[in-house]
């Protein structure tokens, strides 16, 4: 028998999960045999245009035994946060190795895109400052928005004037320590040219997440 409190918790659901049933957006895992562009899901062999393994490098050899060489001489695990003792040699190694590659100052690794996005927006950005998105940017840019406090605004994809006219109604907030809240323009391939680069010429900085 089912304890009480889960009853109450499978009722609560059900509506929310009847409406996504009826609304089409029920979502459900699917396993796949591996990672990659051809993969084999429910028995048939087809082709994973969904995958970001866009160079086709999950199954190359080298990658494989560079991996498990330096599992073997590293561990499997940093042990850590990297700002507590998890920051190895490798990872080290590897950020200057990029930096020198992209001409750099400095590179910093992040374990995903997603914490990418939410760590360099809540770096940058803090309760009243601005952050212009374009409409069709990833959720994870909008979440580090919202979780640095900033505010958040949106413009119509890739439309420069736009995004000048929604940057234009922006109004700087005074830091508590003097000076002026910054904007953020976060629009993908957007480039800072017609309204939008007019409305920049205020304190502020463009986002290019190439």
């Amino acid at each position: 028998m089912r304890e009480s409190g889960n009853t109450d918790l499978d009722a609560a659901l059900a509506p929310r999960l009847a409406e996504r049933h009826a609304q089409a957006r029920y979502r459900q895992r699917r396993t796949a045999d591996r990672a990659g562009a051809h993969v084999r899901v429910d028995g048939r062999d087809v082709v994973n245009f969904c995958s970001n393994d866009y160079l086709g490098l999950a199954h190359d050899p080298r990658l494989g035994e560079a991996l498990a060489e330096n599992a073997r001489r590293f561990g499997t695990g940093g042990g850590a946060s990297h700002l507590v003792s998890g920051h190895l040699t490798p990872h080290e190694m590897l950020e200057q190795r990029l930096a020198w590659w992209t001409g750099r100052e400095r590179a910093l690794l992040f374990s995903s895109g997603y914490q990418a996005n939410i760590g360099t927006i809540a770096a940058l950005m803090g309760r009243g400052d601005h952050v212009v998105h374009d409409r069709l940017n990833h959720a994870s840019l909008l979440d580090g928005t919202r979780l640095a406090g900033a505010r958040l605004h949106r413009f119509d994809h890739n439309d420069p004037a736009h995004a000048g006219r929604v940057l234009g109604r922006t109004r700087p907030v005074a830091r508590p320590a003097g000076g002026q809240r910054r904007s953020l323009q976060h629009g993908g391939r957007l480039r800072r040219c017609d309204g939008a680069g007019r409305a920049m010429s205020r304190p502020g900085w463009l986002a290019d997440d190439r």
